[in-house]
């Protein structure tokens, strides 16, 4: 079953009015690169954020750490195709009390207009560097874009967050007594059978070629591959060829997650094939987690956060 079809399988609707301050949200973005985050992630979510009040949520997005009116993510069809719900336990599985969601929240606003931003490339990259995925990378566009990914995280700042990391610091490293009360308990599960989505390079092109340096514009624009005259099937393998072939060799690629790896603080990849139990594989605690290791993935998955039900649907149609 792919990702989009677990998605719309099995849906509880839940009043966005019932929502209380740190409940946390887990969505589908809308556009390929929402879906090769939620693929890479072995998830169906793309994006995480948490409740500050009735009417804002917290979030890092491109632009850095934010409160975000909830009407605007409930509202953008063109952006958001669905989200869902999820109330906090703490890590003892406990209910969180009204203090200890403040405690949550005022974590969250420490953080606010710090320039933790990341972009979907940076994500991605994180994503690829982290999870023990077996990747199909014969395509050339595919493996040009997964090392353009990994080098946005080796070229950037490592105070950057990902979305996930941030909703997980805010529980984790607030002023509960003792240290990480409130810590989401995260388990290691094993990566989805859901096979690899369909793109639409054409669609792609176009979120990517923003997120680009200027100096990689100007070298694919050299050879022909100016986005904004993009061919009608995408970048062309000959323009990515002759731009990116060194970056294209197996061994610069698993050069390149070492460095991200090492950039994160992780000396390996996320040992997902946990626990093997009368051969089924079962989820295996992780405690202390590196926070930059945390994806939708592990707040969907963690015992520590209930599901409450889905607060927004795009209408057929719409949303991607």
């Amino acid at each position: 079953m792919s990702l989009d079809q677990q998605a719309l399988s099995q849906i509880v609707r839940f009043d966005p009015a019932q929502l209380q301050s740190g409940d946390v949200l887990l969505m589908r973005g809308a556009g390929d690169f929402s879906t090769l985050i939620a693929w890479f992630g072995d998830s169906i979510y793309s994006h995480a954020a948490f409740m500050a009040d009735a009417g804002t949520i917290y979030e890092s997005i491109t632009k850095g750490i934010t409160a975000t009116p909830l009407s605007q993510r409930i509202d953008a069809y063109d952006k958001v195709v669905f989200i869902d719900a999820y109330r906090p336990l703490s890590n003892d599985l406990s209910p969180l009390s009204q203090p200890d969601r403040d405690l949550v929240v005022a974590q969250g606003k420490q953080f606010l207009g710090r320039p933790y931003a990341m972009d979907d490339l940076f994500m991605i990259g994180v994503l690829v560097a982290v999870r023990d995925k077996t990747l199909p990378v014969q395509d050339v566009r595919l493996r040009w874009l997964l090392h353009e990914a990994l080098d946005h995280v080796i070229n950037s700042s490592d105070q950057k967050m990902v979305c996930s990391e941030f909703v997980y610091r805010c529980f984790a490293q607030n002023a509960a007594t003792p240290t990480g009360r409130l810590a989401p308990q995260i388990v290691l599960s094993p990566p989805t059978d859901a096979p690899f989505p369909k793109i639409v390079w054409v669609e792609l092109w176009k979120e990517i070629w923003p997120l680009l340096r200027p100096q990689r514009q100007a070298a694919l624009m050299s050879v022909g591959a100016n986005a904004l005259a993009a061919p009608p099937k995408g970048l062309s393998d000959n323009a990515l060829t002759a731009v990116a072939a060194p970056e294209l060799d197996d061994d610069e690629f698993a050069r390149a997650k070492a460095l991200v790896r090492a950039q994160l603080g992780l000396a390996q990849p996320v040992p997902l094939m946990a626990n093997a139990v009368g051969g089924i594989e079962e989820p295996k605690p992780f405690p202390h987690p590196n926070p930059k290791m945390v994806t939708p993935h592990d707040l969907e998955m963690t015992p520590s956060h209930q599901k409450l039900g889905r607060i927004m649907q795009a209408p057929a149609g719409q949303g991607g």
